[in-house]
């Protein structure tokens, strides 16, 4: 089912704070890109922001936090809100890596957000999705 404009869309997942889990945060995460058009590159981009910003938020007291995500679609973009056990330190490689990868990223405490552009057309999209 394709995203339809004027309509907001949530997704809202909590999982245990174990590194077993963590692979169900970017799968969701290109779910959702793949369902609203993104070329595969941005997909992967997506997924290794998402997967990223989990390890930022993880703290070594083994489950004794969740992770809580909010995948939300409005209009112009995908905001991702993932919520952890610790604030994440800004600078280092990972920070670099999760910048580099995302339209735009902002922390809070115990929180990163991800926000990346929607594709502009349909059109657009088709063409995306078929370089490699």
């Amino acid at each position: 089912m394709a995203y339809q404009e004027g309509r907001d869309d949530v997704v809202l997942l909590t999982i245990p704070a174990l590194s077993g889990y963590f692979s169900v945060l970017p799968t969701a995460a290109a779910a959702v890109a793949t369902r609203l058009g993104y070329s595969l590159e941005e997909i992967e981009d997506l997924r290794a922001a998402v997967n990223t910003a989990a390890h930022l938020l993880f703290s070594d007291a083994r489950g004794e936090s969740d992770l809580d995500c909010r995948m939300e679609v409005s209009d112009d973009q995908l905001c991702i809100t993932i919520n952890g056990a610790v604030t994440p330190i800004e600078g280092g490689y990972e920070w670099n890596m999760l910048s580099a990868l995302a339209d735009a990223v902002e922390t809070g405490p115990r929180q990163v957000r991800i926000r990346q552009s929607l594709p502009r057309t349909e059109a657009e999209a088709d063409t995306q999705r078929h370089h490699i």
